[in-house]
């Protein structure tokens, strides 16, 4: 069953991932009420957001369209990122929480030059078309179409080598972080 003008679907694989987040937003609210008394910490807050990342989950589930995918992953990453720096008082709970939101920036952004080069190259966002698309014996007409391809590999590339090079950096300020503690603590 296809609702909201193609772009999501209603059928097992989708009834099967909405149950299994169900379930899993359920298990983990229960392990979580220990833990927020354990720490002190009010609690209504942190169950809306793994409601609303669960959300996320269930929209990339049942998407049928690169763009509802996207908007998915952005609310379940956005809600993330608020749990990952829930903990006001641990200096380390805000600063993973940053973290993640840069590194999830940039990984959003090459998500989103992916959608828009897959667009360009095939006219569509919908996975049926998207299938067509490169089903229908795509052979490059003009020398444009050549470099839309040749583009898309360069550019994957090139957004690995960054991805990987912010990932050894945030690393490396993680490490150093630390090192700076432990030098204080020994003097």
């Amino acid at each position: 069953l296809r609702i909201i003008g193609q772009s999501m679907i209603l059928d097992k694989t989708t009834v099967w991932v909405t149950i299994t987040l169900c379930v899993a937003v359920a298990m983990v609210s229960l392990v979580t009420d220990g833990y927020l008394r354990r720490e002190g910490l009010d609690g209504p807050e942190v169950y809306a957001l793994y409601l609303i990342a669960a959300l996320g989950g269930i929209v990339m589930g049942s998407a049928a369209d690169l763009i509802v995918l996207f908007l998915g992953l952005e609310v379940l990453s956005i809600s993330l990122y608020v749990l990952a720096s829930s903990h006001r008082r641990r200096s380390k709970s805000q600063e993973s929480g940053l973290k993640y939101f840069i590194l999830g920036g940039f990984s959003s952004a090459v998500f989103l030059y992916g959608i828009a080069l897959i667009y360009a190259g095939t006219g569509s966002t919908n996975y049926g078309r998207i299938v067509d698309a490169f089903n229908a014996e795509w052979q490059p007409q003009t020398p444009t179409d050549f470099l839309c391809l040749r583009e898309m590999v360069d550019a994957e590339w090139r957004l690995r080598r960054v991805r990987s090079a912010l990932t050894n950096m945030l690393m490396a300020v993680g490490s150093c972080d630390r090192l700076f503690e432990l030098v204080e603590h020994a003097n």
